[in-house]
């Protein structure tokens, strides 16, 4: 995993694959304040045993404190694609 510098007061964490590093900072969300991005290597992908050894343990430790989105699904090199994907992703949500 990779951390960026969280931003004071962050309510909500997003753990996510890293191929999505250059697409999530630059989508708007709909929580309130900021959000902090934590990525993990996207080579998890190649071993589901690891990514769950990985991902789980934090999202039990960051979601005692905060809200957690977790940010992993279609990845696909193509940052147009990962971006219209998540977009996409996010509009169905506000829709529920």
């Amino acid at each position: 995993m990779t951390g960026e510098k969280e931003p004071e007061g962050t309510a909500v964490i997003c753990l996510s694959c890293a191929i999505f590093r250059d697409v999530l900072p630059r989508l708007t969300h709909p929580f309130p304040g900021p959000i902090n991005l934590r990525f993990f290597n996207s080579m998890l992908h190649m071993d589901p045993d690891r990514m769950k050894a990985e991902l789980f343990p934090a999202i039990r430790r960051e979601g005692a404190t905060r809200k957690v989105v977790v940010g992993y699904g279609d990845c696909h090199p193509d940052p147009a694609y990962q971006e219209k994907r998540i977009a996409d992703s996010i509009a169905a949500r506000g829709r529920e």
